[in-house]
């Protein structure tokens, strides 16, 4: 059995192939990328837009593999939030012990002025080109993208009743890592309203996807017992 277990949770419009960068960081422990359905492994299922169904159905994806002893949950962007409240639910029923890391997120109630799964195709385009991540070969071709935004409208209006729902505090320690450019970086010690544990945070140089640029920094919290 192994000593401990990672979890991740991808991004909006992410896959379970969304973290490959960071997995060979990742040595000597178990690593799980969990994915949402109707993408990737899961394209067959339909997508849940129901941000509790969402969070439910991840429990159920953990709760198959959960048997060591201690577990690191990580998620960026939506997976932050995902992951903050798989952890308050974990809590409950997980006697190990339990470190949550966090990127791209400021937290419960920091949310942008207009939800992205409303705005037109034209303008949920430009978004995605200034917030990066998203390839230009899906952003450029109409039938990829079609198919594509069928994803990410689900995904950003799971990410914004996420956010918008009211948390207790959990005690799982809280790792928060943001991009300096980040829309709400200015924010990002919002996350130590929401746990009883230990908080650190850290900015780095970048924008909303920094973390293509970061993986050894991210697999060194994410490997560590501390916070």
């Amino acid at each position: 059995m192994a000593k401990k277990q990672i979890f991740l949770m991808h991004y909006a419009g992410g896959d379970c192939y969304s973290y490959r960068f960071l997995t060979p960081f990742l040595h000597d422990t178990e690593v799980h990328t969990l994915e949402l359905s109707g993408r990737g492994r899961r394209i067959n299922e339909p997508l849940q837009s129901n941000f509790k169904d969402v969070i439910e159905d991840t429990l159920k994806q953990i709760r198959k593999l959960l048997s060591a002893p201690s577990v690191t949950l990580y998620g960026h962007s939506l997976g932050g939030l995902l992951a903050f409240n798989v952890a308050a639910a974990l809590e409950k029923e997980y006697k190990g012990s339990m470190k949550l890391v966090i990127s791209g997120n400021a937290g419960p109630f920091v949310t942008r002025e207009t939800s992205w799964h409303t705005l037109s195709s034209e303008n949920l385009i430009s978004k995605l080109r200034t917030l990066g991540g998203t390839p230009d070969v899906i952003l450029d071709d109409p039938g990829m993208f079609g198919f594509y935004e069928l994803i990410i409208r689900s995904d950003f209006r799971v990410a914004h009743e996420m956010a918008s729902w009211g948390q207790e505090k959990i005690n799982t320690p809280i790792y928060c890592l943001m991009g300096s450019q980040e829309e709400h970086a200015g924010r990002i010690d919002n996350w130590a309203n929401y746990t009883t544990g230990n908080f650190r945070y850290q900015l780095v140089p970048g924008g909303h996807f920094f973390i293509y640029n970061y993986p050894k920094l991210i697999a060194q919290h994410l490997l560590s017992d501390q916070v």
